[in-house]
């Protein structure tokens, strides 16, 4: 998974180009006034970190600690994380926890 800042747009868009599909790009904005929080998911159960996170913060949440035993992610190991916006409820990330 990569996650990438309005800052450096252009060099995503070139490294996504030279890795993947266009089916298998998906760009998220982050809005103004947006709060994100962290959702972890498998096939019985489901917790949330409470977070008001920026989607930048609550993506680095998952990035930084994907594959680790921090918090749920030792619990629901094979199972997915998400980033969930708490205005909308709309999921805007998902990943699998390995």
């Amino acid at each position: 998974m990569y996650a990438f800042t309005a800052e450096n747009l252009q060099a995503a868009e070139l490294f996504c180009k030279e890795k993947f599909s266009t089916s298998e790009i998906t760009i998220v904005e982050d809005v103004d006034g947006q709060t994100f929080d962290v959702v972890f998911n498998d096939e019985s159960s489901s917790n949330n970190k409470g977070f008001a996170y920026s989607l930048e913060d609550a993506v680095s949440y998952i990035t930084r600690y994907n594959g680790t035993n921090e918090s749920y992610f030792e619990d629901y190991k094979s199972g997915s994380v998400q980033v969930v916006c708490n205005e909308t409820e709309e999921v805007v990330f998902e990943d699998e926890i390995i």
